[in-house]
């Protein structure tokens, strides 16, 4: 590969970035959520006692009483990959601590150099990891996270990034639950004269679960109806995102959520579900619409 083909490669992939705030370089850090989530809409910020929720807002993570492993992953329309392992464990009562491991390939590459060899290289490679704790203290619930980044671009470009996530998360009785959470603020990426900042986000939630019987449904079943609205801290713009759940017999749920990126941006929906049995618990998610039309995603989660 001649060094002029590997720097407009270079150009054009950081060019992409600027438009799409959150690709390349950082997309490792945009699209981390948990299975549940993305199911939702992406409304995680008022979401207690889910795991997963590491990444995004380690608030969800105060009060959680069993040890858990959770592995995920998740592919995209383009063949793109990500993948997931968390363990969490209670250190003191209503103190619980994570650590996790998520690493994303994007693929590869066909290139071709100005004498007509072509030669295959990796497109993306991002390593994150990330440890966390979460407290909670009667009716409220904090907690932080940092996330260390390595992230490689054609297999030539590798920086390096921290990035710090706070959430906070109060129960106004027994069925509303509001939640705010700031994820990826940080630094930037920095590819010797270009840098890509990090995809900061800052969103508030509610969660409602509703009163037994709610719309004819089994009064051991229940529904949580989810809002939130998020803002990119950096790149500006933001979006909408609603969800609801309905858990049955707390065996089996189902999930559908709706995003809208603002101003005026794409509108994408979300459905999943989950199952349950002893110690275990499966959930899957997909998108439709919007930038990342279709991905699947899978989580299982073992509690003891």
């Amino acid at each position: 590969m001649t060094r002029c083909s590997l720097r407009r490669l270079v150009v054009l992939l950081l060019l992409a970035a600027r438009v799409h705030a959150d690709r390349p370089a950082t997309t490792l850090l945009a699209f981390m959520d948990s299975t549940r989530s993305r199911a939702l809409g992406g409304a995680g910020a008022a979401v207690a006692g889910d795991p997963a929720l590491l990444w995004r807002t380690p608030a969800s993570l105060g009060g959680i009483a069993d040890r858990a492993l959770v592995m995920a992953g998740s592919r995209g329309i383009l063949g793109d990959q990500t993948w997931m392992g968390e363990v969490v464990a209670p250190v003191s009562r209503g103190a619980t601590a994570a650590a996790g491991l998520a690493y994303y390939d994007a693929g590869t590459l066909s290139l071709r150099t100005d004498a007509g060899d072509v030669s295959r290289v990796n497109a993306q490679s991002d390593v994150l990891v990330a440890l966390g704790l979460g407290l909670e203290r009667g009716p409220v619930a904090a907690g932080a996270a940092v996330k260390a980044l390595r992230s490689e671009l054609v297999e030539q470009f590798a920086v390096q990034a921290a990035a710090l996530d706070l959430g906070i998360q109060a129960a106004l009785g027994s069925r509303l639950r509001i939640g705010v959470a700031l994820s990826n603020a940080g630094g930037a990426l920095r590819y010797r004269r270009s840098e890509v900042a990090l995809p900061a986000v800052v969103a508030a939630g509610a969660a409602l679960s509703a009163p037994p019987g709610w719309f004819g449904a089994a009064p051991e079943d229940r529904v949580t109806l989810l809002a939130e609205g998020a803002a990119g801290w950096h790149a500006g713009g933001g979006e909408w995102r609603a969800g609801a759940e309905y858990a049955w017999r707390g065996r089996a749920a189902l999930r559908a959520g709706w995003m809208r990126a603002q101003p005026g941006g794409a509108t994408a929906w979300t459905v999943g579900l989950g199952l349950a049995a002893g110690w275990f618990r499966l959930d899957y998610a997909t998108r439709f619409g919007g930038e990342a039309a279709a991905p699947h995603d899978a989580s299982l989660t073992v509690r003891w």
